[in-house]
């Protein structure tokens, strides 16, 4: 239920510019139905919006104690990887873009850009002040009662897309919204071991790995739908999620979920992922997390394309991310592999992914862990503390 709602826009003047929160003091969804886009929205057209998907956890240790200190995890990645995305969307404008010597024939035939009307976002739009509208944010909704900073379950979601009033694949001219929103969002996928399916379309879009927007995310709509109601013979079923894979010198090689990225435990002291440099992956936080976790445990950690075959053979498989956390797959269906398929089951209670799970837990947490060089990214991880309070 989302009951309340930042939203600032940026315009071609400063009268078309508006910085304000949206609230419904009774909770009720329907009090905010007022917050509308107009059918010309860029966004909805053309896909031209990005996002950012981040959990609120209190410290565990300092909760027993009768302190609540909530953070907003990841903070700042987050806000580092928005601002990425923004920039490779031109919602602000790349100082390093790489500039072409034209030929004079070329360039004769060619009149100088005019700016005027181009929106951007201003250079106050830093990675500093995405984070203190965030805290504004969370800080309004406890004061407003709209959310509960003990809830294990806060979940923000900060949008921008490009706004109106003009249609066409052009969008400078278009204005620029920021939107952040709350919910109460418990993970989405099972903890009990996934059954997932890969997804039968290879997948090569880089973006992917550039930016996080919406319109690299449509080819997970696409096979999270199909996977959910999958078309088998003796009717429908459902899958938890689906994977992808991509092509790599004649291998199909697995690449992630439609919200997550994979590991795969070859023994108990092997864990790989696919690399996120040149394979269609999002360079996810929670991945990054996880690579340096398992380090830190002694576990060899490889970053290197994997068949899908050599995928179906692992002792275990696990998916993370900031909705998922870290969670293990209890089975993989490849409908590619021979007439009917092939299918997979997993240990889900491997000891090697136990204890990884427990120790990337305990990071975003808060808790205590099992290697004291993880305490940095702990740290790191829990350093945007948006609200302090004695219980």
């Amino acid at each position: 239920m989302v009951s309340l709602v930042f939203v600032q826009q940026w315009g071609a003047s400063e009268s078309e510019s508006s910085r304000r929160f949206h609230h419904s003091a009774s909770n009720r969804p329907e009090d905010l139905e007022h917050i509308t886009q107009k059918i010309l929205t860029h966004a909805l057209n053309y896909g031209s919006s990005i996002f950012e998907g981040q959990r609120l956890y209190l410290d565990q240790e300092k909760f027993k104690d009768g302190f609540i200190e909530l953070a907003l995890v990841n903070g700042t990645q987050n806000a580092r990887r928005f601002r990425k995305s923004a920039m490779t969307l031109g919602l602000i404008d790349n100082p390093n873009i790489h500039r072409f010597d034209l030929p004079p024939e070329v360039a004769s035939r060619l009149a100088p850009y005019n700016s005027t009307g181009d929106i951007v976002l201003p250079p106050t739009f830093t990675e500093e002040y995405f984070l203190a509208t965030e805290k504004e944010y969370i800080q309004e909704a406890i004061a407003l009662g709209l959310m509960d900073p003990t809830c294990e379950m806060n979940y923000l979601r900060p949008l921008m897309f490009r706004a109106g009033p003009s249609l066409g694949v052009f969008s400078r001219q278009n204005k620029i919204q920021e939107h952040i929103t709350h919910l109460v969002w418990k993970g989405y996928l099972p903890d009990d071991g996934m059954n997932l399916v890969v997804f039968p379309k290879p997948i090569a879009d880089r973006l992917r790995s550039e930016a996080k927007t919406a319109a690299s995310y449509f080819r997970g709509t696409e096979a999270k739908d199909w996977a959910k109601k999958f078309p088998s013979t003796a009717g429908d079923v459902g899958f938890d999620d689906a994977l992808f894979y991509y092509e790599h010198d004649g291998e199909k090689c697995l690449a992630e979920g439609t919200g997550m990225n994979t590991f795969i435990f070859l023994d108990r002291y092997t864990l790989v992922t696919p690399p996120v440099d040149t394979a269609p992956v999002l360079p996810g936080i929670t991945r990054d997390i996880t690579i340096k976790a398992a380090r830190n445990l002694g576990l060899d950690v490889i970053e290197r394309h994997i068949t899908l075959d050599e995928a179906q053979s692992a002792q275990a498989v696990y998916c993370t991310g900031t909705a998922t956390g870290i969670e293990p797959v209890g089975m993989m269906y490849n409908p590619l592999s021979g007439e009917r398929g092939r299918a997979s089951l997993f240990y889900i209670n491997y000891e090697a992914g136990k204890k990884l799970q427990q120790e990337v837990k305990s990071i975003l947490r808060g808790g205590t862990l099992l290697s004291e060089a993880n305490k940095r990214f702990q740290d790191e991880a829990r350093s945007v503390i948006v609200y302090t309070a004695q219980r």
